[in-house]
């Protein structure tokens, strides 16, 4: 990789996202463009050099309880990934080989207490749940199977999921452009990017979307959405020096810039109640952190992807040695799930109500929906 091409997660307050609306001064949706020589010089919020990684010993930590969800054999292959915060799973599956059609491959099922709806999605294949809210309204991703007036065959495209309504595609910015979405917030803000821009929309105006352009120079590669309106996402950073050490203002808000290093990576995962958490690469090593409102970061010791974060700080992820899952939260280890070759787990969401969301690899191969619990 050159190592001008970096990879670093900003942290961006932006009252733009949080009311769904464009800056009045703009006069249209487009958020003001930031000069990265512009603003005073802060300090970088990490050092150059990440802390060396401590060996973990996870004997002491607790088990977590796995707890079938109980579905009809139809959905059995399901991949939840997505969560209201009370009770209801939203996910895709794969259609029975019988249905299955060049351009319908895939369905939506959403769950609730036992309780499955089927929603059908032909002319778009391998879609995946990103993100829900508490109104019960999500954002999926798909990729187009057949040519549209606006979008190519095989683009990346979004939809917004309403309870009662069919899905709702969110329109590309330009023709034939991509849209991919990552997050919905409970104002109804949805976040995600659009050729190469970070971009928001309102759940009311998907038509109307609002740019939110970025410190670094490059494209942008994701965009997520805390419920007060801030941003965090990851930009591909073409700076000459391979680093970047400034803050910056959007607007009225602070925003801040955790760089990569020479030869590093650091990639934003999430956002929840103000945490933010981040994968850091390095030539020789992998790491999980957390990135606070403050500008406080912490290297989770064990843990190489976090996966999701709750509102409580909980976080999730796949750990650095071995298989299986760990969880976080306030500085310690508070829960593992047990990993194998013959039994893989995976993660793909996590609740506000503590509810780890994934799949459970069986010995016959095949992968169920599975949720985990400290009780």
């Amino acid at each position: 990789m050159d190592r001008r091409h970096l990879l670093g997660a900003a942290l961006l307050g932006a009252g733009a996202a949080a009311t769904g609306k464009s800056p009045a001064s703009a006069g249209a949706p487009r958020s003001k463009a930031l000069d990265p020589h512009g603003y005073a010089r802060a300090l970088r919020p990490v050092d150059a050099v990440a802390p060396a990684g401590r060996t973990v010993d996870l004997s002491d930590v607790p088990e977590w309880r796995l707890r079938p969800i109980d579905l009809p054999e139809r959905y059995a292959n399901a991949r939840f990934s997505a969560t209201d915060h009370r009770g209801t799973l939203f996910g895709t599956f794969l259609l029975p080989m019988a249905e299955q059609q060049l351009d319908h491959r895939d369905g939506i099922v959403v769950w609730r207490q036992g309780r499955c709806t089927e929603i059908s999605i032909p002319g778009y294949i391998t879609p995946y749940l990103r993100d829900a809210n508490r109104h019960g309204q999500a954002v999926y991703t798909a990729n187009a199977a057949r040519p549209g007036a606006s979008i190519r065959h095989g683009a990346d495209v979004s939809f917004l999921l309403r309870p009662g309504r069919p899905p709702q595609l969110i329109p590309p910015l330009s023709a034939n452009g991509e849209v991919s979405v990552q997050s919905i917030n409970d104002a109804g803000i949805i976040s995600g990017t659009a050729d190469g821009q970070w971009v928001t929309w309102s759940i009311d105006r998907l038509d109307r979307p609002t740019i939110h352009p970025a410190p670094a120079r490059g494209g942008a590669a994701n965009c997520f959405i805390d419920n007060d309106g801030t941003l965090v996402g990851t930009q591909v950073n073409s700076f000459d020096t391979g680093m970047v050490y400034d803050a910056y203002r959007m607007q009225q808000d602070m925003s801040r810039w955790l760089p990569a290093g020479e030869g590093e990576v650091v990639q934003a995962y999430g956002v929840a109640n103000g945490l933010a958490i981040c994968r850091y690469e390095s030539p020789a090593d992998f790491r999980a952190l957390t990135w606070d409102r403050a500008g406080q970061v912490t290297y989770i010791d064990g843990m190489e992807t976090p996966m999701k974060v709750n509102r409580d700080g909980l976080v999730a992820g796949y750990p650095a040695a071995g298989s299986g899952i760990l969880l976080w939260q306030g500085g310690r280890h508070v829960g593992r799930v047990a990993g194998s070759d013959s039994r893989v787990v995976s993660v793909f969401g996590l609740s506000d109500r503590g509810e780890l969301i994934g799949q459970c690899g069986e010995p016959n191969g095949k992968y169920r929906p599975a949720m985990w619990t400290a009780h």
